[in-house]
């Protein structure tokens, strides 16, 4: 039970850093900031939900996906909208159009929520193929082709597809791999991936860092992944780093001083990672119109900690009252 509950607690670690570093993107830090999270971050969570995807029928699958994706999707991000109508003084109509159509464009800088129906996308398509595809090993052939056309898809075609279709095709790839992830864990060269030694993260992060840097910009949600061999190549790599990261800071700091009630924090984020998702943004424009101007770096630290401070108390409320619901619960 102990080892089930470190377990737990080191995923909810890996999704809370996940949304942070979000968080930091889009406070904005400057392009090399936001060049490295971007190479990863995304991913990241598809992988997760991958390594827990569980298979069950169709019906009881799909009221799942709807009660803890779309419903959330279009609650907030119309409840998105009208605020930043409201901060600009000015309602946004097409903001609506894009919101249930394409969502990946014309949702000015609250459209974060777009992840909610590419994931959602993707582990319909995922649960699809593998109901469907016989012999079980075309099953990585499929996915490997639709992970390649998604990443072509801009450079195929100047057609967009509903609610991140596009990015919803690569998404099925890194729940694949998380899926193989799950079901390889006991496996000796899995197992050991999983658990580096502190030196070998070290070395590890140093070579992901680099290819980073020498790749060009990634974005799912427009559908730029530069060189794509080393966009999965990246990603992987840095998913590999955040989740021993992950369980060295539980199995190290864990309820211990200071640093122990930080790792609580980042891990509610993990839990509760809707929240901080569907209205961060909206709370860094505000404070962006509201706090006064000064040095650029230490308003920006300010926004970012005054945010996280406040989708703290935004979450406790939600949380903890009947309109939990919103949030999928």
């Amino acid at each position: 039970m102990q080892k089930l509950k470190v377990r737990t607690e080191f995923i909810d670690v890996y999704r809370g850093i996940g949304i942070f570093l979000m968080i930091a993107c889009h406070v904005y830090f400057g392009y090399a900031f936001d060049k490295f999270v971007h190479a990863f971050h995304m991913p990241m969570f598809f992988f997760v939900s991958g390594f827990f995807f569980r298979f069950s029928d169709t019906k009881n699958f799909l009221k799942k996906k709807i009660k803890t994706l779309i419903i959330p999707y279009i609650i907030f991000g119309s409840l998105n909208i009208y605020i930043y109508s409201l901060l600009k003084g000015k309602f946004y109509y097409n903001a609506f159009e894009h919101l249930f159509w394409i969502n990946t464009e014309g949702l000015m800088d609250i459209g974060a929520v777009w992840f909610l129906t590419s994931l959602f996308w993707a582990s319909i398509i995922y649960l699809i193929i593998n109901k469907l595809v016989m012999p079980r090993s075309m099953i990585h052939l499929i996915v490997v082709m639709l992970a390649i056309f998604g990443n072509l898809s801009y450079q195929l075609s100047s057609i967009r597809l509903p609610w991140s279709l596009e990015s919803a095709f690569v998404a099925v790839g890194f729940i694949h791999l998380g899926n193989i992830f799950y079901k390889k864990k006991n496996n000796t060269i899995i197992n050991r991936i999983f658990k580096l030694r502190f030196f070998e993260l070290l070395i590890l992060t140093v070579i992901t860092c680099y290819l980073i840097y020498i790749n060009g910009y990634i974005n799912m949600r427009t559908g730029q992944y530069a060189n794509i061999s080393l966009f999965w190549i990246n990603a992987l790599l840095s998913i590999i780093i955040v989740w021993n990261t992950s369980k060295f800071l539980v199995y190290t700091f864990n309820k211990k001083g200071r640093f122990g009630k930080l790792i609580y924090f980042i891990k509610i984020m993990g839990r509760d990672s809707i929240t901080f998702l569907c209205l961060n943004q909206i709370v860094i424009c505000t404070l962006n119109i509201i706090l006064p101007v000064f040095n650029i770096y230490i308003r920006k630290i300010c926004i970012l900690v005054i945010t996280i401070f406040l989708l703290f108390v935004l979450n406790h409320i939600l949380s903890n009252t009947k309109i939990k619901i919103i949030l999928g619960k």
